[in-house]
């Protein structure tokens, strides 16, 4: 049983090392940049109030294929939700999430999935969106992927198919990205999991 517990708190240990190692994030403040680094809890988890990110990405129904052929095996008469149309070509792809939830548990964090394309002669716009309840550690671990991966460097020029906002608090990041597994497993989830958000 010891063993266990020394796995654990080395474990615990390590992982506060590294986020508070990676957590220096530039933040736009007034119109300024300022490196400011995120206090971090004694289990490792960034401290913040305020959480939202968008994630603009195009070729949707490529990046989340897989998700479309799950969605399509869960089968109407086990799910009351009408699964989202596999068939459709989704061009592209948005996903918000906010950490709290409006009106919500601060413990928690709201995706919503909005996919979109442009159709017929008349490029008429047609779009589906779903939403889903996460747990707000999910949102700590992606601040640290995002992070260690370099999107909050100044100097980082990472070049990539997305666009990524982020907003932490009062500070504020808006950059070119590359397309972000962690985060299109959140839009997977959520395009699977999700409930219609109209």
């Amino acid at each position: 049983m010891a063993g266990i517990e020394t796995e654990i708190s080395t474990a615990l240990t390590r992982r506060k090392l590294l986020v508070t190692a990676s957590l220096t994030a530039v933040l736009v403040v007034s119109g300024c940049q300022s490196v400011q680094k995120l206090e971090v809890t004694q289990t490792g988890a960034p401290k913040f109030e305020r959480f939202q990110a968008e994630y603009h990405f195009k070729r949707a129904d490529q990046l989340l294929g897989r998700s479309f052929a799950e969605a399509s095996d869960i089968g109407v008469e086990a799910q009351t939700v009408q699964p989202v149309a596999a068939e459709s070509s989704w061009s592209e792809a948005r996903l918000n999430i906010e950490c709290p939830p409006p009106r919500g548990d601060a413990s928690l964090a709201l995706l919503t999935l909005t996919l979109s394309d442009r159709r017929g002669p008349a490029a008429l716009l047609y779009s589906d969106a779903r939403q889903l309840t996460i747990q707000r550690a999910d949102v700590d671990l992606l601040i640290a992927s995002l992070a260690n991966d370099g999107y909050f460097d100044e100097d980082s020029e990472i070049v990539g198919g997305s666009q990524l906002a982020v907003q932490i608090d009062r500070g504020k990041v808006d950059r070119e990205w590359v397309h972000d597994e962690r985060l299109l497993d959140l839009a997977r989830q959520t395009l699977v999991d999700g409930m219609p958000a109209w």
